[in-house]
């Protein structure tokens, strides 16, 4: 859809109304969280690209100081969370990692910071959880993507992550950790925080020269495509329960389910480079689009995690990536 000057004009005037409403509630509560997911981390990616789409150097300069801000709080310890992505240092430092170029900061995470997420993050892992956006994974995850990655505590990581799965001759899974009234015998497959998840973060760090994940990815890929059912409106459930038969209906997201799944492919894809992961990504996208209702795909509402504006990001994210053919 091609838009004309008078609707861009009016959607960028809303998005100001809106950006400068959210700052309004932040400078107005200075003891907001400073979190990635429920805090000001969120207003850093807003103002940012606010400024980038209305070329205008103050909402740029609001998203600069919230990082220095962010930042001064790490340093001085004025945090309560040292592990997980949503809510914690991993996913702070991975916000200051992914801005420092964008806005022209001269600064760097500390080592010890760094060891220190690892260390707490395996506790974490000790004791069960290894959920990617609230358990230790997402210590993996920032450690992985860091320009001079520190293999030795991503193998120390991964050690103990191996230690809270379950191997078997069907492969290697773990706990559903989300939810309170899981099933012993059930294992999360899903994207935010299961097994598809996990293996779009040891594929990357595949690609980065630690090439001893690759068991573990052939062991998982086993255990999820073991419950493939082909003759289904839904190929993939978020969770399964070993030994029985689950009825229960995913909605359509990226976070579980089939969408999840055709992420996961497509991430392989691109890290592995085999073409193989590419058709299965897109056979398993294609299948999606019967569930073209929001009584099918079970959206009842716009919000990104799981509502209608994520399927559009989702689809066009295939889009391009089928047009490039990667």
């Amino acid at each position: 859809m091609i838009l004309t000057d008078l609707e861009k004009n009016n959607f960028l005037t809303t998005l100001r109304s809106i950006v400068d409403n959210a700052n309004k509630l932040y400078f107005h509560k200075r003891e907001i969280s400073i979190s990635l997911f429920e805090g000001i981390g969120g207003l850093v990616y807003l103002n940012y690209f606010t400024g980038i789409l209305c070329s205008s150097p103050f909402y740029i300069k609001i998203s600069r100081d919230l990082i220095l801000h962010i930042l001064s709080k790490i340093e001085y310890a004025q945090i309560n969370d040292y592990y997980s992505f949503a809510n914690g240092l991993s996913g702070l430092c991975w916000l200051i990692d992914s801005f420092r170029e964008k806005l022209d900061l001269d600064i760097e995470i500390d080592k010890e910071i760094d060891k220190t997420i690892a260390d707490v993050a395996q506790y974490i892992y000790k004791l069960g959880n290894p959920d990617f956006l609230y358990g230790g994974g997402g210590a993996l995850y920032y450690l992985a993507q860091k320009d001079q990655m520190n293999k030795k505590l991503i193998e120390e990581i991964l050690t103990t992550f191996k230690r809270v799965c379950k191997y078997d001759d069907k492969g290697i899974r773990f706990k559903n950790n989300m939810l309170k009234d899981a099933e012993v015998n059930e294992y999360d497959i899903g994207y935010a925080h299961g097994l598809s998840g996990y293996i779009t973060i040891l594929s990357y760090i595949y690609s980065r020269g630690i090439i001893s994940v690759k068991e573990m990815i052939s062991d998982a890929l086993k255990y999820i495509e073991s419950y493939y059912n082909e003759h289904g409106d839904v190929c993939f459930h978020g969770s399964v329960l070993e030994g029985e038969n689950s009825e229960y209906k995913v909605r359509l997201g990226w976070c579980y389910g089939d969408l999840s799944i055709a992420c996961m492919y497509m991430n392989l894809a691109k890290y592995l480079n085999h073409d193989i992961f590419f058709e299965k990504a897109y056979s398993l996208a294609l299948h999606t689009t019967k569930r073209s209702t929001p009584q099918t795909a079970g959206i009842t509402d716009l919000n990104y995690c799981h509502g209608a504006s994520n399927l559009y990001s989702a689809r066009d994210g295939f889009v391009h990536r089928i047009a490039r053919g990667s």
